[in-house]
């Protein structure tokens, strides 16, 4: 009947809400109370290399920290093996701000690898494998950088091969 969402949501309390709408969208008397799950990111706690951090639903590990340790960057639990365009795709399908890692990102990473992996096993996830991770830098444009995170060892790799991928995303 004209109304806004914001006439058909009223907040009650942090993170529940009671909403004001029939099935067909129009405001009437029939209420619903929802409760929406707050982010567990919190600018206002500190974190260190190896927490647990889940952002947007997905869930990660802090694999770099700014001095005060309320800004860095988390690393997706989560890997897939795929060529390099569906590591693109699965990356930017988990939300605003994830993405493949920079070679820059995965030189931390392995800088970092022993605490990192630790807390991936910890939080019941796949730790690293002995094998190349893509990076989002691409070589011309059939290939892209990977990193191996056991040894450090970077590489040129054919986008059709299949790599292992995690996405990144700053808090």
């Amino acid at each position: 009947t004209g109304k806004s969402l914001a006439d058909k949501v009223k907040k009650i309390k942090p993170y529940v809400f009671i909403v004001y709408a029939s099935t067909d969208g129009s405001v009437n008397s029939t209420t619903t109370a929802i409760s929406v799950k707050p982010p567990q990111y919190n600018p206002n706690t500190v974190y260190k290399v190896g927490d647990k951090l889940t952002i947007n639903g997905v869930v990660g590990v802090v694999f770099d920290v700014d001095a005060s340790g309320e800004h860095g960057s988390v690393l997706s639990a989560m890997s897939v093996l795929c060529d390099w365009e569906d590591a693109m795709i699965w990356c930017n399908s988990l939300g605003e701000n994830w993405n493949l890692p920079s070679m820059g990102d995965l030189y931390i990473i392995y800088e970092s690898k022993d605490v990192v992996d630790y807390a991936l096993y910890k939080i019941g996830y796949n730790r690293f494998l002995n094998q190349g991770y893509w990076s989002r830098e691409e070589v011309k444009d059939v290939y892209a950088f990977t990193l191996n995170i056991f040894d450090g060892i970077m590489s040129q790799c054919p986008k059709w091969n299949k790599q292992l991928a995690r996405a990144v995303c700053r808090f």
